[in-house]
């Protein structure tokens, strides 16, 4: 009985899957592509894909539509002018409402999304932007998320119409902007026009960004061509990244000059941090991330507290609805299955032990994930061709043994052998992640699903787990994290996660009456090392800065570096001005020793340091942080002396 059930979905499985290679005419089609925006290196990989020959090799002509300000790239494609599009993760939001969009393919882990604030301007937190004219760009859901994180409910705020001109910014006829971090910011530094940005993931917002999307629709009505644009695109990302002076050029020569060179340039180096290439696949996306997107949209009252997301996220089968695509599919499946039970059932009257141990043999071994069968005290009485390939031990080598004991640490064996057993007196099927022991005694991360199955023929009960190891995606979801918490030069704490420690450290002062130290760091001239030795020196400067910082400052204390030549310290649990005076100097002492460059060439490089301590100065982060820059730039002038540290407020 629990062979048949088992061969029963096996089978169901297979047919379903050769349906899907079910014959299609092919001849080259034409296609739209609306970008989001105009043309520039944002888009190098479609241009990748077209100029390279990836898409015609793919049998489609492929018109990438650039985008005109107030367009709406979901629109354009939802109405029928383009059959593909390049949208931001506000795609969930259009789906809760009814359009028809399911996304293909990331291409930004991180989004570019920003909000630009002039630094000479009075504003110095979100807060101080309410009833202020900003500019807030169509499809920014998550800013103005992110805004309401901070404090700042939309009724709240003064949005006026994005120009996209950074000159409103510059010259004060606006407070703030959404920019693109990949975009603007170099425009602003071409304009010397000194400005703090301010991202989502600053507040724990972290989404994805341009998304590729089309409708269920083109789905439905093309998924050889979906699943042909798709592969085609992601080709195209891959050569782009991998080869973005190539692209720069390409896009320059042939379809806008709109972007200087050095313009194209440090869009492809900033994409470079946003995508993360070396660690993650084109493309790539996890449907918990679109989860965590969800719950931040329904915590700020954006979308619905019911909303799914059924039919949002693409897949080559489970997209295409067979019953609508081919009415006569499910009565040709019922008409096999009925066959394929019958086929069974005479073939078990003429040999029911044999057929028995050859069907469930078969199943075993062609799993696709570790599929181990034991009785109710978890001894092995089956273990397929993948558990092998996965644990390392042959079946010969387990079969008679515990899994409990073959498996897991010792430690771990009561643990897991009381929640198994829980489990299967509830009657209930199980899910669970486990660390598990390989052959070589090696931790490997498994994801195990597990059912209890009575075989009323011999009235035993057996347990059907499948295994599958997932130690890498494990290791990778952790670099992901560290990448983004962690400067990538220096290895630094980077501006999001110190504000999130500073923030914890001044609950806990609170909480404890203790007292602490922030020290506001500046190299002076460093552009000058950058011009006069290259952009490579000034990387060896940063990294040694990073080394002495850590060197010179107690293991207890957040070093970050929060811009391109401005670190801070967090000296916890200090004494008062005197502790943060000498800490001060004695940082200023190590950071003026002399930095080798290379065998011939030998800097020194002074820096200057403000500091601010909590409460003398004040109780909150950005006020804090505030005083010490402020007391930094009064060194870097020359009004006082270095270090400094102002007098306490009245």
């Amino acid at each position: 009985m629990k062979t048949r059930h088992l061969l029963h979905n096996i089978l169901i499985t297979l047919v379903m899957s050769l349906s899907l290679f079910s014959s299609f005419s092919h001849s080259t089609e034409t296609v739209t592509l609306q970008l989001k925006w105009k043309h520039q290196f944002q888009f190098a990989g479609y241009y990748a894909a077209r100029e390279k020959g990836f898409y015609q090799k793919a049998g489609l002509d492929v018109v990438i539509k650039e985008a005109r300000q107030g367009v709406d790239p979901v629109e354009e494609v939802t109405s029928g002018n383009a059959e593909y599009g390049v949208g931001t993760s506000e795609l969930i939001l259009n789906h809760a409402n009814g359009d028809p969009v399911v996304v293909l393919a990331v291409i930004f882990q991180h989004s570019p999304l920003g909000i630009a604030v002039s630094k000479n301007s009075e504003l110095t937190t979100l807060l101080d932007i309410a009833n202020s004219p900003i500019m807030i760009e169509l499809n920014s859901a998550e800013l103005l998320a992110y805004l309401k994180l901070e404090g700042l409910d939309k009724s709240a705020l003064n949005i006026i119409n994005h120009t996209f001109n950074t000159d409103d910014l510059v010259s004060g006829k606006v407070k703030a902007m959404s920019v693109y971090v990949t975009d603007e910011p170099f425009i602003l530094n071409q304009k010397r026009h000194q400005y703090i940005l301010f991202e989502p993931r600053l507040g724990g917002i972290d989404f994805y960004g341009d998304n590729l999307f089309t409708t269920k629709n083109e789905i439905k009505s093309h998924p050889e061509r979906v699943e042909a644009f798709r592969q085609a695109t992601l080709k195209g990302w891959r050569y782009a990244m991998e080869n973005p002076e190539e692209i720069i050029q390409l896009i320059y020569q042939r379809y806008s000059q709109r972007h200087s060179i050095d313009h194209l340039r440090f869009e492809a180096s900033q994409m470079r941090r946003l995508m993360q290439p070396e660690l993650v696949e084109p493309g790539y996306m996890h449907q918990g991330r679109w989860k965590h997107i969800i719950k931040t949209y329904q915590s700020q009252g954006l979308l619905d507290m019911t909303y799914q997301l059924d039919n949002f996220i693409y897949s080559p089968v489970s997209e295409i609805d067979l019953d609508e695509y081919r009415p006569w599919f499910a009565s040709a499946i019922v008409f096999i299955i009925c066959l394929i039970f019958l086929g069974i059932f005479v073939y078990s009257l003429f040999r029911k032990l044999l057929a028995e141990e050859v069907k469930l043999q078969s199943i075993v071994d062609n799993s696709p994930s570790a599929l181990i069968v034991s009785d109710n005290n978890g001894i092995i009485k089956s273990w397929n061709h993948q558990a092998e390939i996965i644990f390392g031990w042959q079946s010969s080598e387990v079969i008679g043994a515990s899994a409990y004991s073959l498996l897991l640490p010792p430690e771990k064996i009561a643990e897991v052998k009381n929640f198994v057993e829980s489990s299967f007196n509830d009657k209930r099927p199980t899910t669970t992640r486990q660390w598990n022991l390989n052959k070589n005694n090696e931790r490997i991360l498994c994801e195990w699903k597990n059912i209890l199955v009575n075989d009323k023929t011999s009235s035993e009960t057996y347990i059907i787990s499948t295994a599958v190891d997932i130690t890498k995606q494990k290791l990778l979801e952790e670099k992901l994290k560290v990448r983004a918490y962690t400067d990538p030069l220096t290895g630094l704490n980077n501006r999001s996660v110190f504000y999130l420690k500073l923030n914890h450290a001044l609950k806990q002062a609170k909480r404890n009456n203790n007292k602490l130290g922030l020290l506001f760091i500046d190299l002076d001239k460093f552009k000058d090392i950058n011009d006069g030795y290259g952009h490579e020196s000034g990387d060896i400067v940063l990294k040694s800065i990073a080394e002495r910082l850590i060197k010179v400052c107690r293991d207890s204390d957040v070093i970050a570096r929060i811009g391109g030549d401005e670190f801070v310290v967090l000296l916890y649990d200090v004494n008062g001005r005197d502790a943060v005076q000498n800490i001060s100097i004695k940082v200023l002492s190590e950071l003026i020793q002399p930095i080798e460059l290379d065998d011939h060439n030998t800097i020194v490089i002074n820096s200057s340091i403000g500091a601010s301590i909590y409460p003398e100065h004040g109780k909150q982060a950005e006020v804090l942080l505030k005083t010490a820059d402020l007391a930094m730039y009064k060194v870097k002038q020359g009004s006082q002396k270095n270090p400094y540290i102002p007098p306490a407020e009245a």
